[in-house]
């Protein structure tokens, strides 16, 4: 897995890339998974959410 970060416009883009997805892991629920874990991230960071 790659990730990639960059400065825009005043927050921060992130890019991640998963090569060699196991078998049995379909796209559509690896890419849910990501998205949950990044918007738990982001309610983290931003105090909204506890760990």
């Amino acid at each position: 897995m790659t990730w990639t970060l960059r400065e825009v416009g005043g927050g921060t883009e992130v890019v991640a890339v998963h090569d060699g997805l196991p078998p049995g892991v379909a796209v559509a629920d690896n890419e849910l998974g990501h998205e949950l874990a990044l918007a738990k991230l982001a309610a983290w960071v931003e105090g909204r959410e506890e760990v």
